[in-house]
């Protein structure tokens, strides 16, 4: 079964998004890493295979989630990697930038457990 990749620096919300995963029954297995540097080697370990999809937090140190995107969207082979954004943020403009560096979908981080298990239930869809 492929994994998930989360890019993530928040601990409490890479707790919430496993519970919600597991509540989901996503049962895919999830590597976490809480920087763009490391998502970067690890996407770009050609030795090891792609993930099923990247949850890309928006606002992380370093590296932004949408410089980490761009870059994604510029090595040949991961430009038809899914790649789901998510911040706290409402605000469209943010959603629109990430749709235009090449996010599959822009996803607000839910404020409930329940709205979170629903998203995860729908990444779950979509993976089959």
């Amino acid at each position: 079964m492929p994994t998930l990749l989360l890019v993530e620096d928040s601990e409490d919300d890479v707790f919430l998004m496993q519970r919600a995963f597991l509540k989901a029954q996503l049962n895919h297995p999830l590597k976490i890493t809480t920087d763009g540097s490391e998502a970067m080697a690890i996407l770009a370990d050609e030795s090891q295979p792609l993930p099923a999809l990247v949850l890309l937090d928006l606002n992380l140190p370093i590296h932004s989630g949408l410089d980490i995107l761009r870059w994604i969207r510029a090595q040949p082979r991961l430009k038809d990697l899914p790649v789901y954004v998510y911040s706290a943020s409402i605000r469209t403009q943010d959603a629109e930038r990430a749709k235009e560096a090449g996010a599959t979908e822009y996803l607000v981080k839910p404020a409930g457990t329940d709205e979170l298990v629903k998203m995860a239930a729908r990444l779950k869809a979509l993976l089959g």
